[in-house]
């Protein structure tokens, strides 16, 4: 239980990211999300799970000092590479860390952060100890009144209609929609969140400001999402 990854989804990104799976946008959820939410705690922000780095792009354009951690190292060449080809001109260059895969604490000081993003990250630990230590990694790098976006699968969503229930809210899942941008089993766990209650007993450490969610229905895809926005008590 005690690192912060999840081997079975580690290696199908890995593999992914290795056949230049990628995103050109930052999430639109996101993006209005940091206008009405977290922009009035802009300062330094941590993005966990960059991925393709496009939401953390679109933060520190906004002036946010963004730092940013994954699982892999090639990544950080990429998302540099993005900012520069684009001519993106940033006050604060973002620094990017790579996870070390047997970790259980993440390389960051007490009280670091004015803000916290991760979106469409935490349930890829699919595992409830792990993501509970996570949380409470969460609340230590945290400033207090720090806000945190968090966005996690709900229980509408495809991967559990079509995925194989592994029990404790843990679905595996090979999703088709990856699988016809890359090569490969892209095969991996999710943890999902199945009622408002469920969220405030996982995020029972933070004060939630508000539970939302989002869904698209579209080419055979049905999302469902929560978005849960919290701080960090003063």
């Amino acid at each position: 239980m005690g690192k912060l990854t999840d081997d079975l989804t580690v290696n199908a990104y890995k593999m992914a990211y290795s056949q230049g799976y990628d995103h050109s946008y930052p999430n639109e959820n996101i993006v209005r999300l940091e206008a009405s939410y977290l922009r009035d705690s802009k300062g330094v922000c941590l993005d966990y799970g960059y991925g393709f780095g496009e939401n953390l792009i679109h933060l520190a354009k906004n002036g946010y000092s963004m730092h940013g951690i994954d699982i892999d190292e090639t990544l950080i060449d990429k998302v540099n590479h993005k900012i520069s080809s684009r001519n993106i001109t940033l006050d604060f260059t973002p620094e990017l860390t790579t996870m070390d895969g047997s970790t259980f604490r993440l390389p960051y000081k007490d009280n670091s952060f004015d803000c916290l993003l991760s979106n469409q990250t935490v349930y890829l630990l699919a595992d409830e100890g792990k993501i509970q230590l996570l949380l409470e990694e969460f609340y230590r790098i945290l400033k207090p009144g720090a806000k945190m976006l968090i966005t996690m699968m709900g229980e509408q969503n495809y991967n559990c209609f079509e995925g194989e229930y592994l029990g404790n809210n843990v679905y595996e899942y090979d999703d088709k929609s990856v699988m016809n941008k890359v090569k490969g089993d892209f095969t991996h766990r999710y943890y999902i969140l199945h009622s408002e209650p469920h969220i405030n007993w996982l995020f029972k450490n933070f004060n939630i400001d508000e539970v939302g969610s989002w869904d698209n229905i579209y080419r055979g895809v049905s999302g469902h999402h929560y978005v849960i926005m919290c701080h960090k008590p003063k």
